[in-house]
């Protein structure tokens, strides 16, 4: 074992991916929907080579704790969704839908969060979580939903999903849906980031904390009450704090404000705002100084697309 800076440095293994996909259960399959239009992708199957490497992890890692390597890969096929591509270890990455590392900068996040607390609000397998940890900060909390069946879904599709799926079934679907990635994904780097499992909705009772901090990747769309989850955000947020939201986006008319209404229950999806509609959006929940960042196009690695806005503001 060798050292580098305040890490240590294991001698590990490539893992790479094969095709085929991991066998699910019925409620995964009838429950997953998401995963051909974009929002999530079963996992495929790892292999483990006996090529060498060198992995950098965090002081706690998962890497300092397994027997051999083959248990990292094992680790990883437990869960059978990833939303993010995330490297876990030099060479080793989890096989997600989608790759952010390339739109990092259309997001313009600060060149250093150190000393400053912040919240990850729908962190999904926590991408920008560990990003944010790497800035510095001195605290990050990722939140995600307890239980798939906590999805913003319309109510007449939450008992249709009861009926045609068994207790275990759904109960299996809050670990491979909600929690599972999150958690393999940060015991793997040895990160430090906090999990919170709430609703948006009810970030406030969640935590006492009051952060300096926000980011709501892809969650708006998922909303029926957008302007209740924004303003949920900013309840979390200390007087002159920071949110940046990135979500779906109409470009017809950007400079229109409006909404349309998308209306598929089966994708959680709502609302789908102009750049405008979204600005306004934030206005009415509270923030100021709401600006327009960017926008760029998104690919899955099942060809689904998807415009993304980001607009950046601050709780006065």
């Amino acid at each position: 074992m060798a050292t580098q800076g305040k890490h240590k440095v294991l001698q590990g293994c490539v893992v790479r991916k094969r095709g085929g996909r991991n066998p699910r259960s019925q409620a995964a399959v009838q429950l997953s929907v998401w995963v051909d239009t974009g929002c999530a992708r079963v996992g495929k199957p790892f292999q483990v080579t006996t090529s060498p490497c060198w992995a950098v992890f965090g002081s706690e890692s998962m890497a300092e704790r397994i027997v051999d390597r083959e248990e990292m890969a094992r680790k990883l096929r437990e869960v059978e969704t990833w939303y993010h591509v995330i490297e876990v270890a030099n060479g080793i990455e989890t096989p997600g839908m989608y790759d952010m590392r390339p739109f990092l900068d259309h997001y313009r996040f600060p060149e250093s969060l150190e000393g400053r607390t912040v919240i990850d609000v729908g962190a999904s397998n926590g991408f920008f979580s560990f990003h944010f940890e790497r800035l510095g900060a001195s605290r990050v909390v990722a939140t995600n939903l307890a239980s798939y069946m906590d999805h913003d879904y319309p109510r007449w599709y939450l008992d249709k999903l009861r009926r045609e799926n068994s207790p275990d079934e759904l109960a299996a679907l809050d670990y491979q849906q909600s929690t599972g990635g999150f958690e393999v994904a940060r015991d793997c780097l040895g990160s430090q980031v906090e999990h919170l499992l709430t609703p948006i909705y009810s970030l406030a009772t969640a935590t006492d904390t009051r952060f300096d901090f926000a980011f709501c990747g892809s969650v708006l769309v998922h909303l029926r009450d957008p302007v209740a989850g924004l303003e949920a955000i900013r309840d979390v947020l200390e007087p002159g704090g920071e949110l940046t939201v990135a979500t779906s986006i109409d470009m017809t008319k950007p400079e229109q404000s409006y909404a349309l209404f998308n209306g598929k229950p089966a994708e959680i999806s709502w609302w789908i705002a102009s750049p405008e509609g979204l600005m306004r959006m934030c206005q009415m929940a509270g923030f100021v100084d709401v600006v327009w960042l960017d926008s760029f196009v998104m690919a899955s690695q099942h060809g689904f697309t998807d415009t993304i806005g980001i607009a950046r503001m601050r709780r006065e």
